[in-house]
C-alpha cells in the first residue's frame, strides 16, 4: 500500500517522470485498465480530430509545409528519444 501512495505522489519532478514512464510503458505493452483505454481513446480521438480541422483548413502549400515540418520534428524527437533511452540502458548493464 506504500508503494502506491508513493507512486500517486506527483508532487516533485522524479515521482511525475516515473509515473509518467510507467503510463507510456503500460500502453506499449498492452497492460492498460478500461478507464485507461478510454482515456487513451478519446484522447487519440480528439487529436485527430483537431489535426483534421487544422489539415482541413490549411490546404495549401504554406500548410502543407507546416505540417510536414511539425511530422518531420515528431520523427526527429521519436528518434533522439529512443537512441537517449537506448544508451540509458546500455550504461545501466554496463554498471551492474
Amino acid at each position: 500500500m506504500r508503494d502506491v501512495e508513493l507512486r500517486q505522489r506527483n508532487i516533485v519532478f522524479p515521482d511525475t517522470a516515473a509515473n509518467e514512464a510507467r503510463f507510456w510503458r503500460n500502453i506499449i505493452s498492452g497492460k492498460l485498465t478500461t478507464v485507461q483505454i478510454i482515456g487513451v481513446i478519446v484522447y487519440a480521438g480528439a487529436v485527430a480530430a483537431l489535426t483534421w480541422l487544422t489539415a482541413k483548413e490549411m490546404i495549401s502549400i504554406v500548410g502543407l509545409l507546416f505540417l510536414g515540418g511539425c511530422g518531420a520534428a515528431f520523427l526527429l524527437l521519436r528518434w533522439r528519444v529512443r537512441k537517449a533511452l537506448a544508451d540509458a540502458h546500455k550504461r545501466a548493464r554496463i554498471a551492474k
